[in-house]
């Protein structure tokens, strides 16, 4: 039997390993293995990855693979609060010394005034410009004043991912400022599956969008306000994804999110936050191009919550 030893886990996970729960191994690579219990999707990450709302941290100095250790998608999983098991695999992780963090984020302290956040907004962009990688929707990065006020006419550099989310993004932004939910509707449904990897772009912007909407409105405690778009947003993209990036959104919707995602959008919007350049390097070092998507789609999402609040 291998045996390794988890750091921490989320809340979310930690209250379904108390009850008790069985489910089936959904994919399996080098450092992440995604299990599938009804409709709750665990995530098992070396901890280096650091805190997600469906997150079980393992410790990295071990050296584990988890394609290389026998584990095949539709293994049976059976966990418990001592330990998660594996027993096709002869594998299992001990939880019993990890220590638990919040799926759920909230700010860490009052909302700043909008006229406030101006500043900070500038630092993100002119840092999101410089560090925004080339491939997904990255590029998209270089026109965050574009998306927001419509200027489409010139995109580049061009690729077929970009060209397919510009459109879609910017009728967010126009349908979300005019609190128009059929064009909201028509973009989530259009941006959710678009790229390729187990969160595609589309749904990263889209995660990071409800994101910082969800975050800012509970610490405004205007959640009655923005829920009929986030709820849009969540339930025009159904079906048009895989089971990660949806379970990420829905996560999302209910401001379960990573630590990084969380840090990075504090950053903007209470003094008690971290520097722009610290949280926007945290985030961006996330996945190939996730992390700098989901910061695009937060950014894109605090822009217009300033301009128009």
């Amino acid at each position: 039997m291998q045996e390794l030893s988890a750091t921490a886990i989320s809340s979310v996970v930690r209250d379904a390993s108390a009850r008790g729960f069985q489910g089936i191994v959904h994919s399996v690579f080098q450092h992440t293995l995604n299990i599938v219990s009804d409709e709750l999707l665990i995530t098992v990450v070396e901890d280096r990855v650091g805190e997600i709302p469906n997150g079980l941290l393992v410790d990295q100095t071990v050296g584990q693979r988890f394609d290389q250790g026998g584990i095949q998608p539709r293994m049976r999983v059976e966990c418990d609060e001592g330990g998660l098991e594996i027993q096709e695999a002869h594998t299992s992780i001990m939880l019993s010394r990890a220590r638990t963090f919040p799926s759920q984020r909230v700010l860490p302290g009052p909302v700043l005034p909008t006229s406030e956040w101006a500043q900070y907004l500038r630092i993100g962009e002119t840092i999101g410009v410089t560090w925004s990688p080339t491939e997904g929707i990255g590029p998209l990065w270089h026109h965050v004043d574009d998306l927001i006020e419509g200027r489409l006419a010139v995109i580049a550099p061009r690729s077929p991912i970009v060209d397919a989310a510009a459109g879609p993004i910017a009728s967010l932004i126009k349908g979300f400022t005019e609190r128009d939910l059929t064009l909201v509707d028509d973009c989530a449904r259009s941006l959710s599956g678009l790229g390729i990897g187990l969160t595609p772009s589309g749904d990263d912007v889209l995660t990071g969008f409800v994101a910082a909407v969800t975050l800012v409105s509970k610490g405004w405690h205007r959640e009655a306000e923005f829920q009929p778009i986030i709820q849009q947003i969540v339930d025009s993209s159904e079906g048009q994804s895989n089971i990660i990036a949806r379970s990420y959104l829905l996560h999302a919707s209910r401001a379960e999110i990573s630590r990084s995602l969380a840090e990075y959008i504090t950053a903007f919007v209470s003094r008690v936050g971290q520097d722009v350049l610290h949280v926007t390097n945290q985030l961006f070092d996330y996945g190939g191009t996730s992390g700098a998507e989901l910061g695009l789609g937060a950014f894109l999402a605090l822009s217009i919550l300033n301009l128009s609040s």
